[in-house]
């Protein structure tokens, strides 16, 4: 989608991104060139091993 084609400025994306991402509990990013604007949604952390969630006794 072109930002042109739902006619908001820059500004208004990246307000829109970052409530997306406040709402998600995700980071997104805006890219932006020439008249092409796009979000990206960052990636999941990725789930801990059984390792890393067993306590450790030191």
């Amino acid at each position: 989608m072109r930002a042109e084609d739902i006619d908001i400025s820059p500004l208004e994306w990246r307000s829109a991104a970052r409530e997306a991402a406040q709402r998600l509990g995700r980071p997104l990013t805006v890219y932006a060139h020439e008249t092409v604007t796009w979000v990206r949604l960052a990636e999941p952390p990725a789930a801990p091993t059984r390792a890393q969630r067993l306590p450790t006794f030191g």
